[in-house]
């Protein structure tokens, strides 16, 4: 699935088209008010536009399912390690210490 995302990925960013400003150019510094006035006007593009909305909630709602499992997985399976000690600190843990870095 994380190969699918890097390239689709890549992909997109292979279609963007990038316009450079020419170096003799100068390019003015904008002030607080005019950044502000831009990332409002990004925000409101982007509530004007039902794709990007969808692709957005659809990106956080697979990435807060893929960190739930992960974690699960992590913390809920059976360590496939056994500890020759642990501290007393740790023994409550679900995994014990040594195994977190195996996974």
């Amino acid at each position: 699935m994380e190969i699918i995302a890097t390239i689709a990925a890549f992909g997109v960013m292979l279609t963007m088209h990038f316009h450079y400003q020419p170096r003799n150019q100068q390019i003015a510094p904008q002030s607080h008010h005019d950044q502000l006035k831009s990332f409002r006007l990004g925000i409101t593009y982007m509530q004007s536009r039902t794709m990007i909305k969808l692709t957005i909630l659809l990106s956080v709602i697979l990435n807060f399912f893929y960190t739930a499992v992960t974690i699960g997985r992590l913390i809920f399976s059976k360590p496939n390690c056994i500890p020759a000690t642990a501290p007393w600190v740790f023994s409550r843990l679900v995994v014990p210490l040594e195994c977190y870095s195996a996974a």
